[in-house]
């Protein structure tokens, strides 16, 4: 299906790349009737496509073909436009899948998940979220120490946390050790 170039809306936060590439361009205008449609949401917006859609308009194309995503949910858009970019076509370089999987893990995504998405390997995700991680882990350790000096019960703890009651009791250790540097919320000195 055709529809005017004009109606189709570029959203830069919902699109993986860096960077336009020129040569990509280039070689699309060479082959403007082979390529294949771009991918565009309900509401038009821009998913997959964006060398060849350049390439229509240095063209000076007014129409395109496009195939449509079923959904106009952003975050639904967001990861379709990656996965897309992630195994055809000009794909994502390795930098921009570093700098999209903490924005995929910041969203909720498993590592499993992201793997798939991505196309990447699990090492390659675990190295590239091990800061976000590591943040979590703290506030988890700091949560569990407030609630223990609150008299809960490690049992209690592990309850509302969704944790095993040694995972619990391992974080307490740690804490009461000086393994680990965290401070209570209550306990920061006052500037």
């Amino acid at each position: 299906m055709k529809i005017p170039i004009k109606d189709i809306k570029f959203v830069k936060e919902l699109y993986p790349r860096f960077e336009l590439d020129n040569y990509v361009v280039n070689q699309y205008r060479q082959s403007i009737e082979t390529l294949p449609p771009i991918l565009i949401s309900k509401n038009h917006i821009l998913i997959d496509g964006y060398h060849r859609l350049v390439a229509h308009k240095l063209e000076g194309l007014t129409e395109i073909d496009v195939e449509f995503f079923d959904s106009e949910d952003d975050k639904e858009i967001f990861v379709e436009a990656i996965k897309r970019n992630s195994t055809h076509g000009k794909q994502l370089t390795i930098e921009e899948k570093q700098r999209l999987t903490p924005l995929l893990y910041e969203k909720g995504f498993s590592i499993e998940n992201i793997m798939e998405i991505l196309a990447v390997g699990k090492q390659k995700v675990y190295d590239w979220t091990k800061d976000l991680r590591d943040e979590e882990k703290k506030q988890r350790d700091v949560e569990i120490l407030e609630l223990y000096l609150q008299c809960w019960t490690q049992e209690q703890i592990a309850e509302k946390l969704g944790e095993s009651q040694p995972t619990i009791a391992r974080s307490i250790q740690n804490s009461m050790n000086g393994k680990t540097n965290i401070v209570p919320d209550n306990e920061n000195p006052k500037s």
